[in-house]
């Protein structure tokens, strides 16, 4: 829709113009994630403890070179859950759906969920391999970034945590990212990799 090609502009000026764009999407881009993230107001929820100052984010990341849907699901203590299906519960939102390479012109390949404040007990995130069109079978690694803070109303910067690489063989797979447990008050407890399912609202542990 907002592709255009000028005749009367040299090749040149096509590449100036290409660039730009380019710039202005990721200058789109930001705003829009900061806007977002503004207003994601975190609330108290009818069941569990909860803390409304503390705030958790969790992201994936694949090879942006590869066109591959990989979806990230994720569910809270209370048993909501969230993913491209249901991207929004009392608890959480994906804010991000990434298809691969259709309809994507950001040409990176990630998926990102925040909480709605933070509830105490375990956090389960999955990655679920959804589609190859990229016309190779090779294993794909996905990239987990944890990222959270005890409270929000202060400044500093975000805690994180390094989480090891996941690995999807085939189309169809799913396999844990992370699980969190967090205590009453934001705290992060413990956290691991231990098999899990979400996708469709599924649990086995």
């Amino acid at each position: 829709m907002f592709s255009h090609k000028w005749h009367h502009q040299p090749p040149e000026d096509d590449d100036v113009g290409t660039a730009f764009r380019d710039v202005l999407f990721g200058v789109l881009s930001i705003f829009l994630i900061s806007v977002t993230l503004l207003l994601i107001i975190p609330h108290r929820l009818s069941t569990g403890e909860v803390s409304n100052r503390a705030n958790l984010q969790v992201m994936i990341e694949w090879d942006a070179n590869r066109d591959i849907d990989i979806d990230l699901w994720g569910r809270a203590p209370d048993g909501s859950f969230v993913g491209y299906s249901t991207p929004s519960s009392e608890s959480m939102d994906l804010m991000r759906d990434d298809l691969g390479f259709l309809s994507d012109p950001s040409k990176a390949n990630f998926e990102v969920i925040f909480s709605r404040g933070i509830q105490e007990g375990w956090w389960e995130f999955t990655v679920h391999y959804y589609a190859n069109r990229s016309g190779d079978h090779h294993p794909v690694v996905v990239q987990i970034y944890v990222f959270w803070k005890e409270d929000v109303s202060r400044r500093g910067a975000s805690k994180k945590i390094i989480i090891p690489d996941v690995t999807l063989s085939k189309v169809g797979d799913e396999v844990t990212a992370v699980r969190l447990r967090f205590d009453k008050d934001g705290r992060l407890i413990e956290w691991n990799q231990q098999p899990t399912t979400i996708r469709g609202g599924g649990r086995s542990l």
